[in-house]
């Protein structure tokens, strides 16, 4: 269990990355800055999302190293 709270939580920090770079590519791209309080406000709610979905007991039953292929198997 251990292990899997912490591979949630750097899936958790890989996002949080993710949404990083994306918000910086939508400021080069668009040529529009994303102000301090909707970084915080996209944050916030990424936040919310990570943990609620970690908490979640099919997240939880996927295991460590979730893939696609369990979701959807071909």
């Amino acid at each position: 269990m251990y292990n899997e709270i912490l591979s949630l939580k750097a899936d958790q920090e890989n996002f949080k990355l993710e949404m990083k770079t994306q918000i910086e590519e939508l400021n080069e791209d668009l040529v529009i800055e994303v102000t301090s309080n909707e970084k915080a406000t996209l944050n916030m709610c990424t936040k919310l999302i990570c943990d609620g979905m970690a908490a979640h007991p099919s997240v939880i039953a996927l295991g460590p190293n979730p893939s696609w292929g369990l979701l959807y198997p071909t």
